[in-house]
């Protein structure tokens, strides 16, 4: 167990760690700074989403992403401690950045078929030499 000094000290290097982080934070050029913040209301979806962003269900022909497979969804909830009642908002907040790849997603597919199809009426098919 520890005593009221070490928890003192702890805590003071903690502070001091977190004025260090804010300092070079603030010295940052913009560059170098997160493009896009996280609001805090957002915080729980965006780790849950980096944990499934692996967990895609994919239909089609050639095959394509359609979706997360919300079967793997809620157990990551469960693990990150989600509670029963904040899943649904959770789940909510997930399904915006779900639809925002989708679109990235689909969206570099189209013009991958697209290549894919120039290419193919641009390309004659040749005979080997010697059969013509």
């Amino acid at each position: 167990m520890r005593d009221g000094g070490q928890d003192a000290a702890g805590f003071q290097a903690l502070q001091r760690r977190r004025a260090a982080l804010n300092r070079s934070s603030q010295a940052r050029p913009d560059h170098q700074r997160l493009a896009y913040p996280i609001l805090p209301a957002n915080g729980i979806a965006v780790r849950v989403f980096m944990m499934v962003q692996t967990q895609w269900r994919y239909a089609g022909e050639p095959p394509g992403r359609v979706g997360l497979d919300l079967g793997a969804v809620f157990p990551v909830m469960k693990a990150l401690g989600v509670e029963d009642a904040d899943q649904a908002e959770t789940l909510s907040r997930l399904q915006v950045l779900e639809i925002a790849a989708l679109k990235v997603f689909n969206q570099r597919r189209t013009a991958e078929m697209e290549r894919i199809r120039r290419n193919q009426r641009t390309t004659r098919p040749t005979l080997p030499r010697g059969r013509r």
